[in-house]
């Protein structure tokens, strides 16, 4: 537990780092905090807020990863000890239905010992950060670790080629939607996707699940508009009446 009058330290980045690190551009992290300490939510939103990034607040374990889903979370940062379920059962469940398409997972915790953080990268953390920390330096390691995701994600997109064998069925389907509202990110957020899973389906490189490619076929059917004079198709559709049943049936 913590609360909002205590002084952070964290030695995550030295002045040269920060320095080096750079604010993603573009669309804002979606970035969940799960803590059952109110007042470490509310700081950790504020800050990340005020870097220009979205964030949702969530105080008990069992609740973390619906959150993640629903939110579409590009990282979340997870305290280990919360009611209902650990932030290493959440790491686990999280790994066991998304493995490295997960997002960036990060403990936050006040459990710091070598064996604590062991334990958190073997249940499926992508960092470690002890309490007490700088917030700032915190944001900053999000932002890091989110931009290297996407960087990984990227190169494995440009190792496959648009047309020919990895032209899929799924990557033009996602193709379409990516041209109909506006770009790829408005897409994977409307399927409430992985950034990496996105990158490699429409690259072709693999097919979307089952369960996201009816979500896709669904979206695509709601956002394409209907061509101008045709009437809907319950409409001026020939019915037979009585007179022109076959009485004999």
């Amino acid at each position: 537990m913590m609360s909002t009058q205590q002084i952070y330290m964290c030695p995550q980045f030295t002045n040269e780092q920060t320095a080096e690190l750079e604010r993603p551009a573009g669309v804002p992290l979606r970035v969940v905090i799960a803590d059952d300490d109110h007042d470490t939510v509310l700081t950790l939103s504020s800050v990340l807020r005020e870097a220009g990034h979205e964030t949702r607040g969530v105080h008990r374990g069992d609740k973390v990863i619906e959150a993640i889903i629903e939110f579409s979370a590009d990282a979340a940062l997870i305290d280990v000890m919360m009611p209902g379920m650990t932030g290493l059962d959440v790491a686990r469940g999280m790994r066991q239905r998304y493995g490295t398409a997960a997002p960036v997972l990060i403990a936050v915790t006040a459990w710091s010992t070598s064996s604590d953080r062991i334990l958190a990268r073997a249940a499926g953390f992508d960092e470690h950060v002890g309490k007490p920390y700088d917030p700032s330096d915190l944001v900053l390691l999000v932002e890091q670790r989110v931009r290297e995701r996407r960087a990984r994600a990227e190169k494995v997109a440009a190792n496959f080629t648009f047309g020919g064998a990895t032209d899929t069925l799924h990557s033009r389907l996602l193709r379409k939607l990516a041209d109909i509202l506006g770009s790829t990110e408005a897409v994977r957020r409307a399927l409430m996707v992985p950034t990496s899973d996105m990158s490699r389906w429409i690259a072709g490189a693999e097919r979307m699940p089952a369960s996201v490619f009816v979500k896709a076929t669904d979206l695509l059917i709601k956002s394409t508009p209907a061509p101008t004079g045709v009437p809907p198709l319950h409409q001026g559709t020939w019915r037979p009446d009585a007179s022109d049943e076959d009485p004999t049936g």
